[in-house]
């Protein structure tokens, strides 16, 4: 998980779009909204000040602190309480942003500072041995809930501007989400429908999904314009967490 570079050891801390932040050892990188932050989240929903991520003496021990946020800090989906041990190919969440740490290497020094704008996961979805892979239901795009939580998956949806519809298929239903272009356009899961139905979806932690690629006109019941469509699950999901110190 480290590069060197001279003597000094490097991890890399990557994003969907495209950025590869350089973590040194003996140093601490405070993550948020904030631009005084060495990595800075351009997310409404992280607060200005979000969660203090320390590397060891190697770049092989590191852990990550919740700076008393608003909305949690989230390491593979599991809302952290204190200091916590971090590992190669472990996904963070803060907010709607997400970063994957990655043994990934040969990157070069771009000069642009380290701000992420509406990161997803792409990165941590084409990385993980957790995708069924290509040809599972005859889709390009297939994995386990659990391994990926549902948000994370509208998330590559959106960003990458798929077309067709995701099905997800539960203990006890099967899901269908329209997807076109990059906008959700309906939901249905059982008797919820639109986004009574994607937030019940987003609720659950096991199935299988698959995109079925598709195009043509559906009836839209999601009426949350996807640009927002996040936010909204999000606050909603964290609101029926535990409440958080502000």
């Amino acid at each position: 998980m480290q590069e060197q570079r001279g003597d000094l050891d490097v991890a890399q801390l990557l994003t969907v779009s495209g950025g590869r932040f350089e973590l040194e050892a003996r140093r601490a990188y405070v993550l948020g909204r904030g631009r005084e932050c060495e990595i800075v989240a351009e997310d409404m929903l992280c607060s200005r000040r979000h969660a203090r991520l320390q590397v060891g003496a190697t770049v092989e021990i590191l852990s990550i602190l919740d700076l008393d946020s608003r909305n949690g800090t989230y390491v593979n989906d599991k809302r952290i309480k204190g200091p916590t041990p971090l590992a190669h190919s472990d996904r963070i969440r803060i907010g709607t942003t997400l970063y994957l740490l990655s043994e990934t290497v040969g990157s070069e020094e771009t000069g642009q500072p380290m701000i992420d704008t509406g990161t997803v996961a792409q990165e941590c979805l084409m990385l993980s041995d957790a995708l069924l892979g290509t040809g599972r239901h005859g889709s390009d795009l297939a994995g386990q809930i659990g391994s990926f939580s549902v948000i994370e998956v509208l998330q590559l949806l959106i960003q990458t501007s798929r077309s067709g519809t995701l099905h997800v298929a539960l203990k006890d239903a099967e899901a269908l989400v329209e997807v076109r272009d990059g906008e959700v356009l309906a939901a249905a899961l059982g008797e919820h429908e639109g986004f009574d139905a994607l937030l019940e979806l987003a609720r659950r932690t096991k199935g299988i999904f698959w995109l079925v690629e598709r195009g043509g006109a559906c009836k839209r019941n999601v009426e949350i314009p996807s640009s927002r469509l996040l936010f909204e699950l999000c606050c909603t999901l964290d609101e029926e967490q535990p409440a958080a110190r502000t």
